[in-house]
């Protein structure tokens, strides 16, 4: 099966502006062509789609040795985001195996995160799908990924749909 990633908008506060033009421009196609077996499950979907997570992990390190001056600090925010990343990396890596007939419904997992200094955190996980019932193929799909830090949220969206081309 083959696609192409139509778009990606992040909205993010003016201080994590950088990571959210590398989402926007982050270009997810590279997981296609994909195969599938004869379920309809994709093959080898258990395997990380790419380094994505570890390369903001890096790129924020960076930002954190450039504008952090106090030592104390700088490290207390390298451990907080290690934390994040190595969270992040297990729960929103993967293109789910029954993308394109999916389990209809919905599920949800958390994860507890914790962090330096005491702070607690999680990551919540919720995906919602519905297929068409004839055929079982994909409608929609949606994962709702909310990291909490404390009394901070942030959420990110991914959709999926099969829709006519024509």
């Amino acid at each position: 099966m083959d696609a192409s990633h139509i778009s990606a908008k992040v909205d993010a506060p003016p201080s994590l502006a950088a990571f959210a033009r590398m989402e926007e421009a982050r270009d997810a196609s590279a997981i296609f062509p994909v195969q599938l077996d004869r379920s309809g499950l994709i093959v080898g979907g258990d395997e990380e789609t790419g380094p994505d997570i570890g390369t903001a992990v890096a790129r924020a390190m960076d930002i954190i040795e450039a504008a952090v001056a106090n030592p104390r600090e700088r490290q207390e925010a390298r451990s907080f985001i290690s934390s994040i990343g190595n969270a992040a990396s297990g729960l929103v890596s993967q293109v789910p195996r029954d993308l394109f007939y999916p389990a209809t419904g919905q599920s949800v997992e958390t994860q507890p995160v914790m962090l330096a200094g005491g702070l607690q955190g999680s990551f919540e996980v919720a995906i919602a799908a519905s297929a068409d019932p004839q055929t079982g193929l994909l409608r929609h799909s949606e994962r709702r990924v909310t990291t909490r830090i404390g009394d901070s949220s942030r959420e990110t969206r991914e959709a999926w749909r099969i829709v006519p081309v024509g």
